[in-house]
């Protein structure tokens, strides 16, 4: 079959899983969709608090920089036993050697920092959300076979015990059957006790108590390559933004060490206001000059240490580009090999319900044994556990992908109602 052919089947068949075999929990308006869930966490989770705060911090530190630009009031006051002296003086800075532009650039920087930290945050706790939502659906639906392969297995147990009973089988087949029924029992209990502990992840990620869950309709990556995917995840990913902002405040920081070396200018205005003859100095406008050297040759220090700082964080950033590129790759490789093993592992389910009806009449006929019927049993539970968490698994990694590439957004996540 073409490779073309062979893509354009799986993507039907995922349309008609994703459009179809779930389309029916959407419609029941007690249950919690992945929306809500998602939205109850962006607003109720403590860290993205913490950053918002984090945020508004960073915004009032550019906003204090920015006064820099405007004059400053100074009162000096003196005492003397003849009287009080106080001159009060107005600055402008006319020239910093860009001390001012510095300081305004990387408080600006630390304000791009401080908001991509927080859309960081944001995407991560959506993608939290997203796989703690998905890994409990696929165990609420574990736990649904499981019990329904209890009953079977106590239904199947019920079918030897008469046999026995009749001297038609032998004992050893009714104890396989109870054997088999308490391995089932034991897997149940395990399911269950997987489901508190995913049911109390998604509550700590939201702060919602958990109902009943509502798949949501999703719709595949068909019409995207890998590329695009790759690109489009580069270009929005907060994390890489944050650390090219971070790059912006290292080099603020060279010009601020640039211009510790280099003198303010000022114009100023005095005036004497003292009320005495111990009051002295002269009133009217001039013009300053402050030098600062500082000590030693720190200086030049600093703005060596400041460009090996900002050095470091780009190849911060090229060796986040090179990662999170994998990263993406792994994920769309995950999405490609879930699609491909979905329609092979319906019909495995599929076959396996057959077969284990087969089974059973023909062990009654004499022409299977009860190991076979026992068996037959157990792989069609396996194949049922397989086939869900394919399911869950293809729609948290198509998710996945989209919220990363910007497909999903803030703006278009009620989709996913």
């Amino acid at each position: 079959m073409p490779l073309t052919t062979h893509l354009t089947r799986i993507s039907f068949v995922l349309s008609v899983i994703f459009c179809g075999f779930f389309a029916h929990s959407a419609a029941h308006e007690n249950k919690q969709s992945l929306y809500f869930l998602m939205q109850s966490s962006l607003i109720n989770h403590p860290s993205l608090k913490g950053k918002q705060s984090e945020l508004e911090s960073a915004q009032l530190r550019l906003s204090a920089a920015q006064w820099f630009r405007y004059p400053t009031f100074g009162l000096n006051t003196r005492s003397f036993s003849q009287g009080t002296s106080v001159v009060a003086t107005i600055e402008q800075p006319l020239w910093t050697g860009g001390k001012i532009t510095g300081e305004i650039s990387k408080a600006a920087g630390g304000k791009d920092v401080a908001d991509f930290d927080f859309q960081e945050t944001r995407l991560n706790l959506l993608l939290q959300v997203n796989e703690a939502f998905f890994t409990l659906r696929a165990l609420q639906m574990r736990l649904v076979e499981a019990q329904n392969n209890v009953v079977e297995h106590e239904s199947l147990l019920r079918i030897i015990e008469r046999r026995v009973a009749s001297e038609i089988s032998p004992n050893a087949d009714a104890l396989f059957a109870q054997l088999r029924l308490r391995s089932a029992i034991s897997q149940s209990i395990q399911i269950k006790r997987e489901l508190r502990k995913a049911t109390n992840a998604l509550i700590q990620l939201t702060n919602q108590p958990i109902t009943a869950l509502s798949i949501p309709i999703v719709q595949s990556l068909q019409q995207y390559t890998l590329g695009q995917i790759i690109q489009q995840s580069l270009d929005i990913s907060p994390n890489r933004q944050k650390l090219q902002s971070e790059v912006k405040v290292a080099k603020a920081d060279i010009k601020l060490a640039r211009s510790q070396a280099l003198p303010n200018i000022i114009l100023g205005l005095q005036s004497n206001l003292g009320v005495d003859e111990t009051s002295s100095g002269r009133d009217g406008l001039y013009i300053g000059l402050q030098i600062e050297s500082g000590a030693g040759l720190s200086a030049l220090d600093n703005i060596k240490a400041s460009s090996a700082a900002a050095d470091a964080l780009l190849q911060q950033v090229a060796l986040f580009e090179i990662q999170y590129r994998q990263q993406i790759e792994d994920n769309w490789v995950e999405y490609q090999t879930l699609l491909a093993e979905l329609e092979p592992l319906e019909f495995s389910y599929d076959t396996s319900i057959k077969v284990i009806e087969s089974y059973i009449r023909q062990f009654r006929v004499g022409k299977k044994s009860w190991q076979d019927v026992m068996n037959a049993q157990k792989e069609k539970a396996e194949n049922s556990y397989l086939l869900s968490n394919a399911q869950m698994q293809l729609l948290e990694i198509t998710i996945r992908l989209k919220l990363q590439a910007g497909i999903l957004h803030l703006n278009n996540l009620g989709q996913l109602q």
